[in-house]
């Protein structure tokens, strides 16, 4: 039977890779930042612009995104590579190809998840160990909008209106997808985004006063 360990296992992504691993015969390990209500790690996040945001906020994504990322593969990949064997798949983000206004420290941290995933890739080389990296857009129904609009309901529903967006699913679907190819094959990245939403045009603004 295989093993996956999932982070961020009660909600979100997490839950959704969980069952749909677990539907597929995995073992599924699951874990989280908190244990009393395992709140998923994207949880954590919060999205203001850059002058107004607080250096408290900064610090929760970056011991989230990067800190914690980094030290949970710290721990199992020496375990992984002497088995020559095992898979990691990280959830990115399309922020952190795609900036935008109030992204900065959260599309930084996903920048970090992208290439903190390649780089795992050249240390890898000979060995039989694989590393993806997927990176979602839009996707509701999860706790993502719900932290990053401060608990405004009304605001999150705005967000999703009249916009088919992607689901914690389809990114449980990739992740099954990934896992189920053979031996030989690694997915380095795979990027989705719901059919309503695309990247923009650079943005211009006009009429700025001169320094």
């Amino acid at each position: 039977m295989k093993t996956a360990f999932v982070t961020g296992a009660s909600s979100g992504f997490g839950r959704a890779i969980c069952c749909t691993l677990i539907g597929k015969g995995y073992r599924v390990i699951g874990g989280a930042r908190r244990m009393d209500k395992l709140k998923a790690l994207e949880a954590e996040l919060g999205v203001d612009r850059a002058q107004a945001s607080s250096a408290e906020n900064w610090q929760r994504m970056i011991d989230t995104n990067i800190t914690g990322l980094a030290m949970v593969t710290h721990k199992i990949l020496p375990q992984m590579v002497e088995a020559d064997s095992g898979m990691i798949i990280n959830i990115g983000s399309i922020a952190g190809t795609y900036p935008y206004p109030g992204g900065n420290v959260y599309g930084a941290s996903k920048a970090f998840v992208r290439q903190f995933s390649l780089n795992l890739r050249a240390d890898l080389a000979g060995t039989r160990v694989r590393v993806s990296n997927i990176e979602p857009g839009l996707c509701s129904g999860t706790d993502f909008s719900v932290v990053r609009l401060n608990g405004d309901l009304d605001a999150v529903q705005a967000l999703y209106r009249d916009v088919e967006a992607i689901l914690p699913e389809d990114i449980a679907a990739t992740v099954a997808w990934i896992a189920e190819q053979p031996a030989h094959v690694n997915i380095n990245t795979v990027e989705i985004m719901p059919v309503a939403q695309s990247s923009a045009a650079l943005n211009v603004v006009r009429n700025l006063p001169r320094a």
